[in-house]
């Protein structure tokens, strides 16, 4: 007997991050899954222009994709690959869900780019850099917006 997969009705933060993103890049995230779906046909080059204008460093980027990279993508108008849109995504993701926990992006920018002990001294914007790590910056803000500091 064959198990359908359904997911469950997204937490209010959750929503509102969604909401988020479809505000900043017109992605329409419903589960999990439209964000595998996202990184598997490329993201935009435009995605981490956008970033910049919420807290990011061009040089903070770099791990996403090369500078020389993103300006050749975006004058071909060509996607980013499925590695640079998860990376894309990811951040942008955990961005939005940051913007949302503090409701001001100019506290959640504070937030992003401080050192926590929690992570052994990284920022959450250099935790993010690997899937373990943006797995922790999502467990933070899960707490924060939850009342647990």
């Amino acid at each position: 007997m064959a198990m359908a997969l359904e997911e469950a009705t997204p937490a209010p933060t959750t929503q509102r991050t969604s909401n988020t993103l479809q505000e900043w890049f017109g992605w329409r995230i419903n589960s999990e899954l439209d964000y595998s779906r996202l990184a598997r046909q490329g993201v935009s080059p435009d995605v981490v222009i956008k970033l910049q204008a919420h807290g990011f460093k061009r040089g903070e980027l770099q791990w996403v994709i090369a500078s020389r990279t993103l300006s050749h993508r975006a004058k071909k108008g060509e996607s980013l690959t499925r590695d640079e849109s998860a990376k894309a995504i990811r951040v942008a993701r955990l961005t939005a869900q940051a913007e949302t926990v503090f409701a001001n992006p100019e506290k959640a920018h504070r937030w992003l780019s401080k050192p926590k002990r929690q992570l052994n001294g990284l920022s959450p914007k250099e935790a993010m850099q690997d899937e373990f790590g943006a797995r922790l910056v999502d467990q933070m803000l899960k707490k924060i917006d939850n009342g647990f500091f």
